[in-house]
């Protein structure tokens, strides 16, 4: 989290809110919609963000980050 929001100047205290609000940090969530990972990433977003693993919690944040931004 600390990452990601030093790169896109967010505070990273907010983005690990919304990863726990999501998914309870749960790196292998799914939601009945077929959302995905940490973040919660739909694959259009994913896909849109260069993000092709949504279950891999780096780039689940990285991802959840950028549409944040």
């Amino acid at each position: 989290f600390e990452e990601a929001a030093k790169a896109n100047d967010l505070d990273w205290r907010l983005l690990a809110a919304v990863g726990y609000q999501e998914s309870h940090w749960e790196a292998n969530a799914r939601s009945p919609t077929g959302v995905r990972g940490i973040m919660m990433l739909t694959r259009r977003t994913a896909r849109s963000f260069g993000i092709r693993n949504r279950l891999d919690p780096s780039q689940s944040i990285r991802g959840g980050t950028q549409h944040l931004a």
